[in-house]
């Protein structure tokens, strides 16, 4: 298991991408650092912030029962409101 991998998790010792944890190391296929999630997080949270407002707020109602975790002020504001 790779400690430095986002999805370590200190408390369990244990990974939290996938139940099997034989796979789990340098070549993992989910393998990032956190600054590598944080960075593909964001890029995903702008790309929803820039769909059209009615598919926001499709995706929205559908999988975050309304509310949009990825409406951050920075990507308001880049899509214009």
């Amino acid at each position: 298991m790779d400690k430095t991998c986002f999805a370590y998790s200190t408390r369990f010792k244990d990974c939290n991408a996938l139940h099997d944890n034989k796979g789990c190391g340098l070549d993992c296929p989910f393998r990032k650092s956190p600054a590598e999630f944080e960075a593909a997080r964001l890029r995903a949270e702008q790309r929803l912030a820039g769909l059209p407002k009615e598919q926001r707020q499709y995706i929205a109602d559908t999988y975050y029962v309304g509310e949009r975790p990825w409406w951050l002020a920075g990507a308001r504001k880049a899509v214009g409101g």
